[in-house]
């Protein structure tokens, strides 16, 4: 009982500073440096920590349980964001800097770029990619292990990665449905999976402490050197410095995440990563519009100075609570009508 509290408490810090890290990265204001530092380890954190939750008896599971249960929680959720993505767009597409942005783009194009899965083509929130690729990714490994034992998947999986990248360089293309940034993202979940057993152990500081001071330079070195990566647009750099770089960024968080008890805060972040991720985006919009229709702050300011950094980051978090607060009433008075009705 104890091992499986302490699991879910580093569980829930890695959350937390996987999505902090991946608001502040979206942030304006940063440098490229700390861009290149924080987009190299946050998405493989989130696929790493996928493939550490992949219980045996979910991977056990015939395909028809494990594909509903994935589209329910990761489909219908993307759908549901993409439809408020949507109404905002729609409402403010011919004001500000979007006016110029989408001055030739149709109502139409978003709602292919929905269906597609492409991140670059979902115009009204790019980051709703994560939803569609991490299906893809999930259902990938699901099926691979069906074939192959864990130790065996990640290999061969790291092996198609690489080929996968080669190929790009010479035919550049992209899949539906976030399939290409799944192939690089299942190796992180088939590590997670892996390495979800090793990771239950006794806390010693000490060795979280040596391991952090140890790693961190380098992983600060490798970052750099292969620059900032994305990859909602299959763009990794350096395909060799992007599975170094972000296998050691994940394990230096492992590492800090088990020093720490989590608090009221980071729990609540960690329980909500699902509404973070997507509303974040529309809220840095909100506020971008308000700074620049109100206030008459323009962009060249406000993306290059740190400060705005904090601001947007504190508000894509800080307005989550409202929306949640207000998004758990609506669907306990829907069910509380369901079940009065009988239905």
């Amino acid at each position: 009982m104890q091992e499986g509290i302490n699991r879910l408490q580093f569980i829930d810090n890695m959350k937390t500073i996987g999505i902090i890290a991946v608001v502040v990265g979206h942030a304006p204001g940063l440098s490229k440096y700390f861009e290149a530092i924080l987009y190299g380890f946050h998405v493989p954190l989130f696929f790493f920590v996928t493939g550490a939750l992949l219980s045996n008896a979910k991977l056990s599971s015939s395909p028809k349980i494990f594909i509903l249960r994935q589209a329910r929680e990761l489909l219908i959720p993307y759908l549901g964001f993409f439809l408020l993505s949507y109404g905002y767009w729609l409402l403010t597409r011919h004001h500000g800097n979007s006016s110029e942005r989408f001055a030739n783009t149709s109502w139409v194009d978003p709602l292919i770029g929905f269906a597609s899965g492409k991140g670059s083509s979902i115009l009204v929130n790019v980051v709703l990619w994560f939803f569609p690729a991490l299906f893809s990714a999930k259902l990938i490994y699901f099926f691979v292990l069906k074939f192959l034992s864990k130790n065996a998947a990640l290999f061969l999986l790291a092996i198609f990665a690489i080929l996968y990248f080669f190929i790009q360089q010479f035919y550049n293309f992209r899949l539906w449905f976030g399939i290409d940034c799944a192939i690089y993202g299942v190796i992180f979940i088939a590590a997670g999976a892996i390495s979800n057993r090793h990771l239950i152990r006794t806390r010693e500081k000490s060795r979280n402490f040596f391991h952090i001071i140890l790693l961190t330079p380098i992983y600060l070195a490798l970052a750099l050197i292969n620059g900032k990566v994305d990859l909602n647009n299959a763009f990794v750099g350096n395909i060799f410095l992007y599975f170094a770089t972000a296998f050691i960024g994940c394990w230096i968080i492992y590492n800090i995440s088990c020093l720490f008890q989590p608090n009221a805060i980071s729990r609540w972040i960690s329980t909500h990563t699902l509404f973070i991720f997507p509303l974040h985006w529309i809220f840095f919009r909100v506020t971008t519009g308000i700074l620049q229709l109100i206030f008459q702050i323009p962009s060249p300011y406000i993306n290059g100075n740190i400060w705005w950094t904090m601001v947007y980051s504190t508000i894509g978090i800080g307005l989550v609570i409202p929306y949640v607060w207000i998004f758990n009433i609506a669907k306990s008075n829907i069910s509380n009508k369901i079940i009065s009705r009988g239905i």
